[in-house]
């Protein structure tokens, strides 16, 4: 990309898009089946693990992550929304980010997560 330039999602190719960041680059993540079932509808949350590649080798981890609250992007200014007033009072739900990390003394280049049979 040219200098200056920004990348950004086009968001009608998404049913859901959130972000966030750790101290350290991740290659890779995986997601942690949990036993609360089926579920439909929103806000979801879901368990997640990733696996840092720092510069400094001690400084990497394995971080085990809950987002939760998780909702549908809004409606941008341009879309017409019928409705608006019930979006308004649910405007202050933010989504939720718990993370949990165990040090790890060199890079994760992979994680993956295999089930146990209890």
């Amino acid at each position: 990309i040219a200098p200056g330039e920004e990348l950004t999602p086009d968001m009608s190719a998404y049913e859901m898009l959130h972000t966030f960041r750790t101290r350290a680059s991740c290659l890779s993540f995986d997601i942690l089946k949990d036993r609360l079932g089926a579920r439909s509808g929103y806000p979801v949350t879901a368990y997640l693990v990733a696996g840092t590649q720092a510069q400094q080798g001690k400084k990497n981890s394995l971080i085990v992550l809950k987002a939760s609250n998780l909702n549908p992007p809004k409606p941008t200014e341009d879309e017409e929304n019928s409705d608006e007033e019930e979006d308004e009072e649910e405007g202050g739900d933010k989504e939720v980010l718990k993370t949990a990390e165990i040090y790890h003394a060199g890079a994760v280049n992979r994680v993956r997560i295999c089930p146990h049979v209890t």
